[in-house]
């Protein structure tokens, strides 16, 4: 295991976070660092956005990016200590809310 992945898993055991909270953030991280083929200490703001904006065009559900955000946002601050702004700026997606039909509600 890298030292950064071993720091990850540490801090989100000294954080008590749950084993699907680590197993989400630790797959965010992997699936960055493939991304560019690099390790996830050395790339740029500019390829974490290319990142996001992949995801979105994929077409993944909100929540699924918003895990994959929150994931990158632990990661750069509590692993990395470094202030990411990019991702630091963004906001949390909205999720798609489904539209009643009023006429078939019945009072």
């Amino acid at each position: 295991m890298s030292h950064l992945r071993t720091k990850l898993h540490e801090e989100i055991t000294l954080r008590g976070l749950a084993e699907s909270t680590r197993e989400s953030y630790v797959c965010a991280v992997a699936e960055l660092a493939s991304f560019r083929h690099q390790s996830p200490d050395r790339i740029s703001e500019a390829t974490i956005r290319e990142f996001l904006l992949g995801l979105h065009r994929k077409g993944l559900a909100p929540q699924t990016i918003n895990v994959k955000i929150a994931g990158l946002r632990f990661f750069f601050r509590h692993v990395l200590s470094r202030p990411i702004d990019e991702v630091a700026k963004l906001a949390i997606q909205n999720r798609r809310k489904k539209r009643t039909d009023t006429r078939q509600l019945k009072l």
